[in-house]
C-alpha cells in the first residue's frame, strides 16, 4: 500500500501509526483476493465497507484491480438472481473504473468500458443513461482511432433507437457501425453480420426494400466465409437463408422463398449433431420459430403443407433437445 509524505521527517514519524493500519488493510486485500481467486463473490462482498480505504492508499493499478473485482462480486450477484436492482451498484462501480482509465491514459479501455456500462444501464432499465454512454463510447473512439469502439457504440445506439421506434436514426447508426467494420484494428467476421442482420431488420421497418436488395447477398457471401472458416455449423448461415426467404416474400417471390426455406430445413438436416449442442440449439430454434410466425408461405393458407409439416417436424427435435441442455 502506498501513502504519499511531503519529506522523510514526516514518513518516519507517521510511521508507527500508519503500520498498523497499513498491516491490516494488507490482510483486508489479501482477504478479497483470496475470495475472489475461489469464486467466493460473497466474501469478496463482505469487504466493500473497506474498499474506500484501500483505493485510497493504493496506485492506480490496485484501484483499477480492486474496483474490477467488486465489480465481478456484483456481476455476479445479477447472473445469480437476474434483479435489475443489482445492476444500479455495477454502474456507479463501472464508471469509477471508466473516469480512473481515463486519468490513466488507457482510452481504449475507457471506451470498452463506457459500451458495457450502456449495457449495465439497459438491464437497469435506464435507456436514456444507456445512450449517454454509448456516445461517450463514440466520441472516445472518433478521438484516438478506435473503429472497434466507435463501431459497437454506434450498433448499440441503433438498436436502442429501433427498440424506440427510431428507426431512420437506427438505419443511420447501423450505417455508420458498418461502415466502421472494414476499418477495426482486430478482424472480428462475425461483427458484420451481426450489424448487417439488424440494418436489414431497421431498412424493412422503414420500407426500404430497395435498400434490402444489395445487403442479402452481401450477408449471404459472408455467412459462407464464416461457415468455411469453422468447417462445420455456421449459425449465420441458417440466418441467411431466413433473410433471403423474407427478401423474396417481400419483392413477391413466393416460390424463390419457398426454396429458400427448403435449403434452410435442409442445412439443420446435415447438421443436426452440431444443431443439438447448447447453445446453438436454442438460437435455432428461436430463429425458426420467428420464420414459421412471420413468412407468409408458412402460412397454412398459402397451400405449402409439405413444407409447413417439414417446418414443424425440425422445430420438435429442437424443442427435444433445449429441455436436456
Amino acid at each position: 500500500m502506498h501513502e504519499s509524505y511531503c519529506g522523510a521527517e514526516c514518513q518516519r514519524a507517521a510511521w508507527k501509526g500508519h503500520k498498523k493500519s497499513c498491516a491490516r488493510l494488507e490482510d483486508v486485500y489479501g482477504e478479497i483476493s483470496a475470495a475472489a481467486a475461489a469464486g467466493d463473490w460473497q466474501g469478496v462482498l463482505k469487504c466493500e465497507g473497506r474498499m474506500e480505504e484501500l483505493l485510497k492508499v493504493s496506485p492506480d493499478t490496485l484501484c483499477d484491480l480492486i474496483l474490477r473485482t467488486f465489480l465481478q462480486a456484483r456481476m455476479g450477484e445479477i447472473s445469480e438472481d437476474g434483479v435489475r436492482e443489482n445492476a444500479l451498484p455495477c454502474t456507479i462501480l463501472q464508471e469509477r473504473r471508466v473516469q480512473l482509465l481515463g486519468k490513466m491514459g488507457r482510452f481504449r479501455d475507457q471506451g470498452q468500458l463506457m459500451c458495457e456500462l450502456a449495457g449495465l444501464f439497459e438491464f437497469a432499465g435506464e435507456p436514456q443513461q444507456a445512450v449517454k454512454c454509448f456516445n461517450r463510447a463514440r466520441n472516445v473512439g472518433e478521438a484516438h482511432g478506435f473503429f472497434s469502439i466507435e463501431c459497437r457504440a454506434c450498433k448499440g445506439l441503433g438498436q436502442l433507437a429501433m427498440k424506440e421506434g427510431r428507426c431512420q436514426d437506427a438505419v443511420d447508426l447501423l450505417q455508420n457501425a458498418l461502415a466502421a467494420v472494414p476499418l477495426i484494428e482486430v478482424e472480428d467476421s462475425t461483427r458484420q453480420l451481426d450489424i448487417l442482420e439488424l440494418l436489414i431488420d431497421a431498412l424493412y421497418l422503414t420500407d426500404a426494400i430497395d435498400d434490402v436488395e444489395p445487403l442479402v447477398p452481401r450477408f449471404r457471401k459472408a455467412a459462407k466465409e464464416e461457415a468455411r472458416k469453422t468447417g462445420g455449423f455456421c449459425f449465420f448461415e441458417l440466418t441467411s437463408f431466413v433473410i433471403s426467404a423474407r427478401f423474396h416474400e417481400a419483392r413477391g417471390k413466393s416460390r424463390d422463398a419457398a426454396r429458400e426455406v427448403r435449403a434452410l430445413l435442409n442445412l439443420l438436416r446435415r447438421h443436426e449433431a452440431e444443431v443439438q449442442m447448447h447453445p446453438v440449439v436454442r438460437a435455432c430454434e428461436e430463429s425458426l420459430r420467428v420464420a414459421a410466425t412471420n413468412l407468409k408461405i408458412l402460412d397454412p393458407a398459402h397451400g405449402e403443407e409439405e413444407l409447413i409439416a417439414e417446418m414443424a417436424s425440425e422445430l420438435a427435435k429442437l424443442r427435444a433437445h433445449i429441455g436436456p441442455v
